[in-house]
């Protein structure tokens, strides 16, 4: 029995040293330099073709696989008021994760990673901006996601949405350099007519400018490695016990 809760101390001991790591920074909260809006959204059955989710890139190590949480900058257009975001409109997140542009063109569903949040466990944060981004939201969405190794990843949030009676929803986007500006759109239905499916950069005043989409995603390391790091810590424990 000793040795048992020597084990779950140890565990919950490294549990709570470990920190999360920001594995992706994109987020820009100054109005002055907001590049834009890109659709980014699930729509109804009808509307299917026109599917499209906003991606961009980032490298985890081996100790950054278990997504705890995504972070962005939304903004709704088309007909999408503030309050859509909390009175039904909104019916949930998709937060998904590639391991390329090829795979997020093929679908919807991450390969890496996905999960459908409901509205209620989001946190929604008013940057205060106006006119055409007065809809812009921060938006912090939970998630548990294990990724399947070290390597690069594209991460996306599309939104459910009704095309004909809310509006639209999209990301934003950033004049500012915060990352490898290789953000693009994903369209595995095809509707919007992009080369493969898929749109590298967004519309600009010059056409299809390279930026940043505003995406924060924050790991920690993945279960078995904390069990794993918890048992060699109880082992070590229970050794200077016995010596003792």
């Amino acid at each position: 029995m000793q040795i048992r809760l020597i084990v779950v101390g140890a565990f919950l001991a490294v549990a709570s040293v470990s920190s999360a790591d920001i594995v992706l920074n994109q987020l820009d909260f100054a109005q002055a330099t907001q590049h834009g809006i890109q659709a980014s959204q699930d729509f109804e059955a009808t509307n299917d073709p026109l599917d499209v989710i906003v991606i961009d890139d980032f490298t985890v190590n081996a100790s950054q696989l278990n997504v705890i949480n995504v972070e962005m900058m939304m903004t709704g257009f088309g007909g999408f008021v503030a309050s859509s975001y909390t009175d039904g409109s909104v019916a949930g997140y998709h937060v998904e994760f590639y391991t390329s542009t090829a795979a997020a063109a093929g679908n919807f569903t991450g390969n890496a990673g996905s999960a459908l949040v409901a509205p209620g466990a989001v946190t929604l944060n008013n940057p205060g901006f106006t006119g055409i981004y007065a809809t812009a939201r921060h938006i912090q969405i939970p998630v548990n996601i294990t990724l399947p190794g070290a390597g690069t990843y594209w991460v996306g949030v599309s939104v459910v949405l009704n095309f004909t009676t809310s509006g639209q929803l999209g990301v934003n986007t950033t004049n500012l350099v915060l990352g490898t500006q290789n953000g693009g759109q994903a369209n595995p239905n095809g509707g919007w007519g992009f080369p493969g499916n898929f749109r590298q950069g967004f519309a600009g005043v010059t056409g299809l400018e390279q930026r940043d989409a505003q995406y924060l995603v924050e790991a920690v390391p993945e279960p078995g490695s904390m069990i794993a790091l918890g048992l060699g810590a109880a082992a070590l424990l229970a050794r200077r016990r016995r010596k003792a």
